[in-house]
């Protein structure tokens, strides 16, 4: 999606670009290994990312297509979603000072020229031990 004439947006694939970066899990379980951060939301779904900025490419609902890359920034871990005829999304997750808490700021960019809409989710640590 890089380079070249300016694609076409589809409504359709606007509305799940959307939804993928509004719908955030209520509980997100998050191990990193070497090169690679695996994401549980709770609800069964799972996602493994190398952290090297490499593709993999996901099937979403009504056979949408989304390209997903993950790479370190200090201590930030940046994701990008690009979801073929829909948008961007760009999210940033890092703890806190105190490491109590997971924030992720999640940055939505649809269509040219256009502002980009911001959200920013906070999950508290959980102590599984109890």
């Amino acid at each position: 999606m890089r380079g070249g004439a300016p694609t076409q947006m589809d409504p359709q694939r606007m509305q799940q670009t959307m939804r993928l970066a509004t719908q955030a899990p209520r509980r997100i379980v998050i191990e990193h290994h070497d090169s690679t951060v695996i994401f549980w939301d709770g609800g069964g779904r799972t996602l493994a990312l190398k952290t090297n900025w490499e593709n993999v490419r996901q099937e979403i609902e009504d056979g949408g297509k989304v390209e997903i890359r993950a790479r370190w920034q200090g201590r930030e871990l940046h994701i990008e979603r690009d979801v073929h005829l829909g948008g961007k999304i760009l999210q940033k997750y890092f703890l806190s000072s105190d490491t109590e808490r997971l924030h992720v700021e999640t940055s939505l960019e649809m269509g040219r020229g256009g502002q980009a809409r911001v959200f920013h989710y906070v999950y508290d640590a959980v102590d599984n031990q109890q």
